[in-house]
């Protein structure tokens, strides 16, 4: 099948946007780089451990956050919360390839070990990153209140997209029954809890990835410090990891945001530190990261598949039980 000419756009819009992001920083780097400086690392042991473990934590928070997403709406969790673990870690190496489309394929698979229809990890894919996004939102808004994140990044910027992002979540389950209304494959695929999952639900677990995106931000500023003169990195450079992620996140173009994250990075950066420091700030991160990730992921790998999967719930339409 043909793509739509709205995915032919939006697929253009993405690589229009990748692009520009990656030549501005080499425009940067390529006019500075006759002065430019990079900053000696001189890591200390406690710095970079501690950036390792906020890492390790914030990944961890995200893998416990989508198994409290399927308790939320009664999906098989109870004596698999392991396998998810490692459903949810697995998935997310995948997000190297770009779309998101080999993620979703292996999330879907794991997740059908346990119990999970295809269909449904394919709408909890969508549903995770509209909440990663909100909590991302929401702590921005919360911050741009007390932190200034320079000209780039405007309060009413931030405000209208806290609010875009809050509005998504707490829209989504009104699109999926409009969908179900329509469609009677939908209505039998989707778990009849996220068609009504309650408002404080979806609260509290924007909540949950607001706090995740504080981790990771403080684990950014702490591998900032392993750098000569990187002791100013604050909670200001914190934020501005946020917002590059994001970007990382939403240009799904690039293997897990890869350049769309630096170098944006690298711009918000750019009136505290030069370009050449801001690109090793985020070329570091990206190498623990990395490799905090290549750890846990081998770590739940250990898990073992469920042995007997339980049944699926009861879907939306099904005839009764005899």
């Amino acid at each position: 099948m043909a793509p739509s000419p709205q995915r032919r756009w939006l697929t253009a819009l993405r690589w229009s946007g990748t692009a520009a992001m990656v030549a501005w920083v080499g425009w940067r780097l390529a006019a500075e780089w006759d002065q430019a400086v990079v900053p000696a690392l001189r890591p200390l042991p406690w710095e970079l451990g501690a950036a390792a473990v906020a890492g390790a934590a914030a990944l961890g928070g995200l893998a416990l956050l989508y198994v409290a997403g399927l308790a939320a709406l009664g999906l098989p969790v109870r004596g698999r919360v392991a396998w998810h673990l490692r459903t949810w870690m697995q998935g997310y190496v995948y997000r190297y390839v770009p779309g998101k489309v080999m993620l979703v394929v292996e999330r879907a698979r794991l997740g059908e070990q346990a119990g999970i229809p295809k269909a449904t990890s394919l709408v909890l894919v969508l549903w995770e990153t509209l909440l990663l996004l909100a909590g991302a939102c929401v702590l921005a808004g919360v911050g741009v209140g007390f932190v200034p994140l320079g000209a780039a990044a405007p309060p009413a910027l931030v405000a209208a997209a806290t609010i875009a992002a809050i509005g998504l979540v707490l829209a989504f389950p009104l699109g999926l029954r409009l969908l179900a209304r329509l469609s009677t494959g939908a209505r039998r695929r989707l778990p009849p809890a996220l068609l009504a999952v309650p408002a404080r639900t979806q609260a509290a677990l924007v909540l949950g990835y607001a706090g995740v995106w504080a981790l990771l931000g403080g684990s950014f500023a702490l591998s900032c410090r392993a750098f000569e003169g990187g002791q100013d990195a604050g909670i200001a450079v914190a934020f501005w990891f946020v917002v590059s992620y994001v970007a990382g996140l939403v240009l799904a173009v690039t293997p897990a945001g890869l350049g769309v994250r630096e170098g944006l990075l690298v711009v918000g950066l750019s009136g505290v530190f030069p370009a050449a420091a801001g690109l090793a700030f985020a070329l570091v991160s990206r190498v623990l990261m990395t490799a905090v990730e290549g750890a846990l992921v081998l770590v739940a790998m250990r898990a073992r598949p469920p042995e007997t999967p339980q049944a699926h719930p009861p879907t939306i339409g099904a005839p009764p039980a005899e």
